[in-house]
């Protein structure tokens, strides 16, 4: 679907995975019970980055350069949590694959990195077994409609 619009492509991603009005309501409802620790997911993303493979896969993360990149990942995150999947998000997820400056697969990285934060810690949030499963599985399928969209 590469010549359909972002928001095209982002609608049959969510129509194939049933990512819809229940599961971002879901979706939502874990965010809510996560929103206080976006900080900690950031220092989690900028750990992952400081380790010593994150070099050797993604050249010269140094300096300016990894905090150039952390910033796009947060901004991604922050878009993100506001759930509102529109043709803007669309396009700015379009832009952010295009970008020269981004090593190839590093959105694709900070996506798994929310995921694990998400799953080690939703669970001690949000008690309700069915309210967590459906949150858990909400923020999964919007995970691989993200890969696949940042890997454009």
């Amino acid at each position: 679907m590469p010549d359909h619009s972002p928001k095209a492509r982002f609608d049959a991603l969510a129509a194939l995975l049933a990512f819809d009005a229940a599961a971002i309501a879901a979706l939502r409802e874990g965010l809510s019970r996560l929103s206080p620790k976006v900080g900690e997911l950031i220092a989690a993303f900028d750990a992952v980055l400081k380790r010593a493979p994150a070099h050797a896969l993604f050249a010269d993360l140094q300096g300016e350069r990894r905090d150039a990149l952390q910033s796009l990942a947060a901004s991604l995150l922050l878009r993100t949590v506001n759930c509102n999947f529109d043709e803007a998000y669309c396009d700015y997820l379009a832009e952010l694959a295009a970008r020269p400056d981004v090593p190839a697969h590093f959105f694709e990285i900070s996506m798994s990195v929310t995921e694990d934060f998400v799953v080690r810690n939703l669970p001690g949030l949000l008690r309700d077994e069915g309210k967590l499963a459906a949150s858990l599985s909400g923020w999964s399928r919007l995970i691989s409609i993200l890969k696949v969209m940042l890997s454009a």
